[in-house]
C-alpha cells in the first residue's frame, strides 16, 4: 500500500509520501548443508523427514528449539534423495515501512530545487531474509537450526538534494 500527500501553503507545501507492506508467511527449503548424499554433483540434496510437515516453523534467534521435531529429520542413506520437498518451512509474516519527506523550491520558469529526507524501516524492526538460501539440517550443530541466518538493512536515513533544469 502506498500513498502520497501535499500539505497546503500554510504548513510549507511540504510532500508526505510512504509505502508500507505486510507479506504473510513465506515458505523456505532445508538444506544438509551442502553435501551431495545422492551422488548427483549437485550439493542441493534435502533431508528426510517423518512427521508433521506444518510444524516445521522458523524460530527467532535463542529461541528454544523443540526436539521432538529434530528427532522427525535423519540424512538420507548415501546414494538416495531425502523425502523433504522444496518449501516445506514456514517462514515469519513481516511488514516493512518506508516514508519520504520532500519540498520543491521552484527557482525560475524551468528550474526546481528538491531536498528530500527518506527513512527506511523508521520503526527498526527485524525483517528476516530467508530468500533462496538453504536453512540447514546438520545433526552435528543444531543450535541455529530453522533460526534465519541474514535481516535485512535495519534503520536507513538518506537525504537527497535534486535539481531539475
Amino acid at each position: 500500500m502506498y500513498g502520497a500527500y501535499q500539505f497546503p501553503e500554510k504548513l510549507g507545501r511540504l510532500n508526505a509520501a510512504g509505502i508500507f507492506s505486510y507479506n504473510s508467511s513465506r515458505p523456505f527449503t532445508l538444506g544438509i548443508n551442502g553435501n551431495d548424499r545422492n551422488l548427483d554433483d549437485v550439493n542441493n540434496d534435502r533431508p528426510n523427514f517423518s512427521g508433521n510437515l506444518n510444524a516445521i516453523e522458523w524460530r527467532k534467534p535463542g529461541a528454544s528449539l523443540d526436539q521432538a521435531l529434530v528427532n522427525g529429520f535423519s540424512l538420507p542413506t548415501i546414494g538416495t534423495s531425502g523425502n523433504l520437498g522444496r518449501n516445506a518451512g514456514n517462514g515469519p509474516g513481516q511488514w516493512q515501512l518506508s516514508l519520504r519527506l520532500s519540498r520543491n523550491f521552484r527557482l525560475g520558469e524551468h528550474r526546481h530545487l528538491t531536498p528530500q529526507v527518506e527513512v527506511f524501516n523508521p520503526s527498526n524492526s527485524t525483517v528476516y531474509a530467508f530468500g533462496a538460501e538453504y536453512v540447514d539440517y546438520v545433526p552435528s550443530s543444531l543450535g541455529d537450526f530453522l533460526t534465519p541466518g541474514r535481516v535485512l538493512k535495519p534503520r536507513t536515513l538518506r537525504l537527497g538534494l535534486r535539481f531539475d533544469f
